[in-house]
């Protein structure tokens, strides 16, 4: 057992070679934890899991609530990273050293500012996160290069379909399709497709297939 409290994120990196997971902490040590874990039995060719994964790194986060992980894979964006970890109000670059995981600190500025980030992804050659506000960052390194308006509440989820494509789920009930220069090719309202009047319309998670004709929507 690697956590002291519940596990609140877990997200495979795009090869499926490594795992990570973010764990709450407890009475005694409330700090957030990030771990690293690779399958000790895993065969280079295919995407399965053995189901015996190897804990390669721990590292405490801190206190403060972390609301996302995710494996940037040392994308052109931020070639000396391997991890984001996104929170309340900071955020973290990791990179996977050996047993040791090093973090440098994001940074904002006044068009950035400092805001809860609820979801990430990589598109193209950048990671790109979703705040609260509903907007999207675009980081380059450690440090936000770009701010898009996307939606009018938080954005919830976000998928990358074909290193093409991306679609995004916000709390005000659109889901809304990019292309990679982030200029938006569709937006569908759920708050008018929903056919139960007791489902609220709040997008927590969507998945897109692989030919963009369909999309699975989970709501609140």
């Amino acid at each position: 057992q690697v956590h002291r409290g519940a596990i609140v994120y877990v997200k495979f990196n795009t090869k499926g070679t490594h795992l990570c997971s973010i764990g709450m902490g407890d009475s005694y040590n409330p700090s957030y934890t990030l771990c690293v874990y690779a399958d000790r039995t895993r065969s280079p060719v295919g995407m399965d899991w053995s189901g015996h994964p190897m804990v390669l790194a721990v590292r405490d986060i801190g206190v403060t609530p972390v609301l996302v992980c995710h494996f940037i894979d040392r994308c052109q964006g931020s070639l000396d990273y391997d991890l984001f970890t996104g929170g309340t109000d900071r955020v973290y670059f990791w990179e996977l050293d050996g047993k040791v995981l090093n973090k440098t600190k994001g940074m904002f500025d006044r068009t950035a500012k400092v805001q809860p980030q609820c979801s990430a992804c990589t598109l193209g050659d950048a990671l790109i996160t979703g705040c609260a506000n509903g907007q999207l960052y675009v980081w380059s390194g450690t440090k936000v290069r770009r701010v898009v308006p996307a939606h009018r509440g938080m954005v919830s989820t976000m998928q990358v379909v074909g290193e093409e494509k991306m679609v995004t789920g916000s709390r005000d009930g659109t889901i809304k399709i990019w292309d990679r220069s982030l200029e938006i090719i569709r937006t569908f309202d759920m708050k008018t497709m929903a056919t139960q009047s007791s489902v609220k319309p709040y997008v927590r998670a969507v998945c897109m297939d692989r030919s963009l004709e369909r999309i699975v929507v989970g709501l609140a």
